[in-house]
């Protein structure tokens, strides 16, 4: 859907532009990735140089951009800058109940956007990969939005879901709890079994408490093999 929309931004200037076949997975790229081509054109050639500061052989995924003047420009013009990164490189957290953007290797520049947007974010790095990102709280995910409300991508919907979905307070009820035991018999965790229980009942579980109650269950299981009630300890 985003590469669609990009083209579809570039037809409105006049530019020929479509999707190609995916390239492969490489040595610096682990995953597939889409591709689309363009024709040549003085525009995108300003853009890449003036706009984004960059050399003729630089390429936005490994080298930093050189486009401080983001941070004059009008909030609508920064908010959608910042909707076409995430778009591409976002991502929402239903364990944690936030979403995120990877801003290398243009996390200064990215942080100084969002602060300028009044949108508090904190730095965090992806041990995986070695890239840094920027988290926010799904509240603020939602209300810039950080993803772009025509494209609509996945993550766009996640958010949705994730913002109106109910928080319980207090005690856990009793049809819940069996619910979540029995997903965790059936062997989901983690950010699925939230999204499950999300997309069945509309409420927002921590994984804190999945993690707590699968614990919980093990220990039980461990006891009974060995012949002891759990409510004797």
């Amino acid at each position: 859907m985003q590469s669609k929309f990009t083209s579809l931004c570039a037809n409105a200037l006049g530019l020929r532009m479509n999707r190609r076949k995916d390239c492969p997975a490489g040595k610096r790229n682990t995953h597939p990735f889409y591709a689309w081509h363009s024709q040549c054109s003085p525009l995108i050639q300003w853009i890449f140089t003036v706009c984004l500061g960059l050399k003729d052989d630089g390429r936005t995924t490994y080298d930093k951009i050189n486009a401080d003047w983001i941070l004059e420009a009008p909030r609508e013009f920064k908010i959608s800058f910042l909707q076409g990164l995430a778009d591409s490189d976002g991502f929402v957290d239903f364990s944690a109940q936030q979403a995120a953007v990877i801003t290398h290797p243009n996390t200064d520049l990215i942080e100084k956007i969002f602060i300028s947007l009044e949108v508090k974010t904190r730095r965090w790095l992806i041990t995986q990969t070695g890239l840094w990102c920027l988290v926010m709280g799904i509240k603020d995910a939602y209300n810039l939005p950080l993803f772009n409300p025509y494209v609509k991508c996945y993550r766009y919907e996640k958010v949705i879901k994730l913002f109106n979905a109910k928080r319980l307070s207090g005690h856990t009820p009793e049809w819940l709890s069996r619910k979540v035991n029995e997903y965790i018999k059936s062997g989901l965790s983690g950010t699925k079994l939230v999204e499950k229980i999300i997309d069945e009942y509309g409420i927002a579980i921590r994984t804190k408490n999945i993690l707590r109650r699968k614990r919980k269950m093990e220990r039980e299981k461990w006891l009974t093999c060995l012949g002891i009630e759990s409510t004797a300890l």
